[in-house]
């Protein structure tokens, strides 16, 4: 799935949308309100910390004993 996040100059989530669903709503909740915990480091214009949007793309796995679930996000690298 793919989130769209816009990080205040705090580093703080101001506002989250789901560009792409995992299709399960149940995923796609649990990864929202995980992403709205996170703490980001923020754009910068010059020295000033700014607000800027990032995609955060998350990958789920089951995990082996059966009991729930587990996400990461992918290492992304920006130009």
């Amino acid at each position: 799935m793919l989130l769209n996040v816009q990080v205040r100059p705090d580093g703080k989530v101001q506002t989250l949308t789901i560009q792409k669903s995992s299709g399960y709503p149940a995923l796609d909740n649990a990864a929202r309100d995980t992403v709205l915990r996170w703490s980001f480091v923020p754009a910068r214009r010059g020295s000033q910390a700014v607000s800027g949007w990032v995609v955060v793309p998350i990958d789920f796995s089951l995990n082996s004993l059966g009991s729930g679930y587990d996400f990461r996000t992918r290492r992304t690298s920006f130009p």
